[in-house]
C-alpha cells in the first residue's frame, strides 16, 4: 500500500526542512549540539580535521534539503543524502546510541520516501540499459 500524496509531501518537506537545517548548522554553528561520547566526539573532530568531508556532508544536507522541500527532482535528493542517512545510522548505532533519536528519525523520514518514490527508481534497477538510450550494450 503506497502512502498518501498528502503524507508524502508532509514527510518529503519535514525531510527537507531538517536536511536544510542541520546543513546549514555545518556552516554556520547556530545550534548547539549536546557533547557525544569520546568515541563519537572523536569520529566527528576526525572529520572536520580532513579538510573537506564535514564540508561536503553539509552542502549535500543542504542540497538534498532543498531539493526535498521544493518537490522538484525530491527522488534526485534523496538519492544524494542515502549515503548519508546509512552514515547517520551507523555513528549513532555504533558511537551515540542514547543520542541518536534525531538520526533514527532521519533515517526512518529517508526509508519512508525511497519507499513512496520507488516507481522511479525501477529503471535504475534493470539489470542492462534499454534500445535507444544511447548507451552501448
Amino acid at each position: 500500500m503506497k502512502p498518501s500524496q498528502l503524507g508524502v509531501k508532509i514527510i518529503r518537506i519535514v525531510l527537507g526542512v531538517i536536511l536544510l537545517v542541520f546543513g546549514l548548522n555545518h556552516f554556520f554553528q547556530f545550534m548547539p549540539m549536546p557533547e557525544p561520547p569520546t568515541e563519537a566526539m572523536n569520529f566527528m573532530n576526525d572529520l572536520m580535521k580532513s579538510g573537506f568531508v564535514w564540508g561536503l556532508i553539509g552542502i549535500v544536507e543542504i542540497i538534498a534539503g532543498i531539493l526535498l522541500i521544493i518537490g522538484r527532482y525530491a527522488a534526485l535528493g534523496l538519492i544524494l543524502f542515502a549515503p548519508l542517512a546509512v552514515g547517520i545510522l551507523l555513528h549513532h548505532l555504533f558511537l551515540d546510541p542514547v543520542g541518536g533519536l534525531a538520526g533514527y528519525i532521519v533515517f526512518i523520514l529517508e526509508v519512508l520516501l525511497v519507499y513512496a518514490y520507488f516507481d522511479v527508481y525501477k529503471p535504475l534497477l534493470k539489470a542492462t540499459a534499454e534500445e535507444g538510450t544511447g548507451e552501448s550494450s
